[in-house]
């Protein structure tokens, strides 16, 4: 058979949950038409090198991807490949005319994309489609991975928030009203409102912060977070009612005692 992509999303009240996909060699999900990806899991996958198509983890473009982990794919290729591509739709004469992707929340790690000894490919590409804002992002971590770009925003990229990068990334932004669409992230470098900036964002291997991590207390507030569940399921807002950057909330150790 030839690589295709597995799954599809293509209505808005469609739901896929707790599902884990090994061995893909095209895309495994598509979103295009609404939908729901949640707590599901893409990992130990090698791209068939025929496969032709951006976002080969999830694509993105009508629909919301929540707590999911992206983990150990790769492509060997000469092309610049994105594991997951995050966007904007045109759909033309529906209504609403205009659809958005979503990602939040989701661990992006382990991905190595390359051709030959060339490293090549974008861990994720945020970009629209005939329209002035693309795809959002929010707390999702994307670290570890042996890609060109670890974020790849076009001038058109929507919203970037609460999220850690660490490897190389390219950000089209230009203008002070597109860069405020970024704020509050870990990144290698300066860029964007309010951006924390951090070469080691101190993240134990599976994605939790270290005590010590300049991550924890320092993420945008957002509407909802004081029901929001992080990658783990455990509370976004603890005691001190701050949330932390990237896909997983640092949890403290040990106990506390209250006197009165």
């Amino acid at each position: 058979l030839e690589p295709c992509t597995l799954v599809t999303l293509a209505y808005g009240l469609a739901e896929v949950r707790e599902l884990t996909v090994r061995k893909v060699t095209g895309r495994a999900f598509l979103l295009n038409g609404g939908g729901w990806i949640e707590r599901c899991r893409v990992t130990d996958s090698e791209i068939d090198p025929e496969f032709n198509g951006g976002g080969v983890g999830a694509y993105v473009s009508y629909g919301h991807v929540s707590r999911c982990r992206f983990d150990h794919l790769s492509f060997n290729a000469n092309r610049h490949q994105s594991f997951l591509e995050v966007r904007s739709n045109n759909l033309a004469t529906t209504s609403p005319k205009w659809a958005f992707g979503y990602m939040d929340d989701c661990l992006i790690t382990g991905l190595k994309g390359r051709y030959n000894t060339t490293v090549k490919g974008t861990a994720v590409s945020i970009t629209r489609d005939g329209i002035d804002t693309g795809g959002r992002v929010r707390n999702c971590t994307v670290v570890g991975n042996e890609t060109a770009y670890s974020l790849s925003a076009s001038e058109y990229a929507g919203s970037i928030v609460n999220c850690i990068f660490t490897g190389a990334i390219s950000v089209a932004l230009t203008d002070a009203n597109k860069l405020a669409r970024m704020s509050n992230n870990c990144l290698p470098q300066d860029i964007g409102s309010a951006c924390v900036v951090a070469a080691d964002p101190r993240l134990r291997a599976n994605g939790v912060p270290w005590a010590d991590s300049p991550v924890i207390g320092r993420a945008a507030p957002l509407a909802g977070a004081e029901n929001a569940l992080d990658l783990l399921g455990n509370p976004r807002l603890g005691k001190d009612s701050l949330q932390d950057i990237g896909a997983i909330e640092y949890q403290p150790k040990g106990f506390s005692l209250y006197l009165r």
